[in-house]
């Protein structure tokens, strides 16, 4: 694999940024980064970097990705997506209980018959 672009331009980064690069070394600096062509495990790290406290700004720096991609990414939303993976399935529970609550009404207006 190539050199993460971002080794080049040190001096240009913010002192959270050079520490978390510290903390994350090459090989984790290069899954983090835009171009990483496994995108599962590059969201997964960056979500984890997220986590344990790294700031959006930071993630921005280290990555290259923009912002909302990152919040994205945090956030568990794919891209285009109005809704997170979770609210997602909150909205699937409430529509089985309104079905559950609408065969119920069904079945009690026959009753009535």
């Amino acid at each position: 694999m190539k050199a993460p672009k971002i080794s080049k331009d040190w001096d240009l980064l913010s002192a959270e940024a050079l520490e978390v690069l510290n903390f994350l070394g090459g090989k984790h600096l290069r899954i983090i980064q835009k171009d990483y062509p496994f995108k599962a495990n590059r969201n997964k790290a960056i979500a984890r970097l997220k986590k344990k406290g790294v700031k959006i700004h930071t993630l921005v720096e280290l990555t290259g990705l923009n912002r909302t991609s990152i919040l994205r990414i945090v956030k568990g939303m794919k891209k285009g997506s109005i809704e997170s993976n979770e609210s997602m399935d909150r909205v699937v529970e409430l529509l089985k209980e309104l079905s559950k609550e609408i065969s119920d009404i069904k079945n009690h207006n026959k009753k009535e018959k």
